[in-house]
């Protein structure tokens, strides 16, 4: 199998991205997903086959030990914020440490502990802005 497709197979099914680490959990019926969609799911429900997730989630441990051998490019943990950057893990976190994209504190400062990206500066909840 080339690496392209070995991609495919390892992609969040939800976000089609890469889990980045060891984060990959798996359904009662072995549908993977990464774990920061799981965490967003409000109902702990599989969205490819509507079954079970365990209580805690078990992990799918060889796609995490594929992705790791494959060493594939990640995207920055920045994506859903507006970051297109990726590549292999090292740039990655270099690249992070300094990414426009990345979150910031709220400008009003101390009674707003909002932490905003870019893109959502203009919408925080404490009404600063």
């Amino acid at each position: 199998m080339d690496k392209a497709t070995l991609r495919q197979f390892l992609e969040c099914p939800v976000c089609f991205r890469l889990p980045r680490g060891v984060n990959v959990v798996v359904c009662s019926q072995g549908h993977s997903l990464c774990s920061r969609c799981f965490d967003r799911l409000h109902k702990k429900v599989c969205p490819q086959g509507r079954c079970a997730f365990s209580d805690p989630p078990m992990r799918n441990r060889t796609a995490e030990a594929m992705m790791e051998e494959a060493k594939f490019d990640v995207p920055c943990k920045n994506a859903d914020d507006g970051c297109g950057f990726e590549g292999p893990r090292s740039k990655v976190e270099r690249h992070e440490a300094a990414c426009a994209m990345g979150k910031v504190a709220c400008i009003e400062g101390g009674s707003c502990s909002a932490r905003l990206g870019e893109k959502t500066i203009p919408m925080c909840v404490c009404g600063c802005t």
